[in-house]
């Protein structure tokens, strides 16, 4: 008898970035996405970034929270 084992999740590296390299990712999205896409659909409801569609960009899910604005793209850290 064979049986499936479960599939051990892969252990996502924290790294820790800085609002320049931030900057630099949300960039580089935005310019490989469709032409639709732009970079708000990286904003979630609290205007926090989802970093975890940056984790190809900055090599990894960031420990702290940046926050962008719709209006004006600007991008803040957490303080």
């Amino acid at each position: 008898m064979f049986f499936k084992r479960a599939k051990k999740q892969p252990q996502s590296d924290h790294v820790t970035v800085t609002l320049n390299q931030v900057k630099q990712a949300i960039r580089q999205f935005e310019e490989d996405m469709p032409a639709l896409i732009n970079r708000t659909a990286l904003i979630l409801d609290d205007k926090r970034i989802d970093l975890s569609r940056l984790q190809r960009y900055l090599g990894g899910v960031p420990d702290q929270n940046f926050y962008m604005s719709r209006e004006t793209y600007e991008v803040f850290e957490e303080q």
